[in-house]
């Protein structure tokens, strides 16, 4: 009987405990792409990234001059002049590969500089959201098979990440 009466009680505290619960969802990656922010995010990085492209294409340009000169010359130069010259245009090619790495990574960097406000304040919002709201848990939509549409707050988080970001 006492073993009855204890297995009863742990079920009822099980029970109540499962009915405190309280699980929702998010897109997170949705909704770093779709605020107001991430919007002008991208279009910063756009013109970062076709000034940093017109620079590696006037690069590249002068660079194709100095080949298609050396190649020019080259019946007219000693051996070891055009030797001479050939060896400046692969350290300018050089060169060149080590401006077009760093100006993609620059562009890199540049990107995660903007996204960093962006994904802390959706992680901000989602735990203001958990903490007022009483939510145990919210995961991402991605790590959920199956979800009622009822516990997605992807929408309030976006709606709510906008405002904060939009002061």
């Amino acid at each position: 009987m006492r073993i009855l009466v204890l297995a009863l009680s742990f079920l009822t505290v099980a029970f109540s405990a499962q009915a405190e619960t309280k699980i929702a969802v998010v897109d997170t990656q949705a909704v770093i792409a779709q605020t107001n922010a991430a919007e002008r995010a991208r279009e910063i990085l756009k013109i970062e990234t076709e000034e940093a492209q017109k620079n590696i294409d006037k690069l590249e340009k002068e660079l194709k001059k100095k080949q298609d000169d050396l190649m020019n010359k080259k019946s007219v130069l000693s051996e070891d002049k055009f030797k001479e010259e050939e060896d400046k245009l692969k350290k300018a090619v050089r060169d060149y590969r080590m401006e077009v790495r760093a100006s993609q990574e620059g562009l890199d960097r540049r990107n995660l500089e903007l996204r960093k406000p962006i994904v802390d304040a959706v992680r901000e919002v989602i735990i203001d959201i958990a903490k007022k709201e009483g939510y145990t848990a919210i995961l991402p939509t991605k790590l959920v098979v199956f979800h009622e549409t009822e516990i997605d707050l992807t929408e309030e988080v976006l709606k709510r990440t906008n405002k904060k970001l939009d002061k």
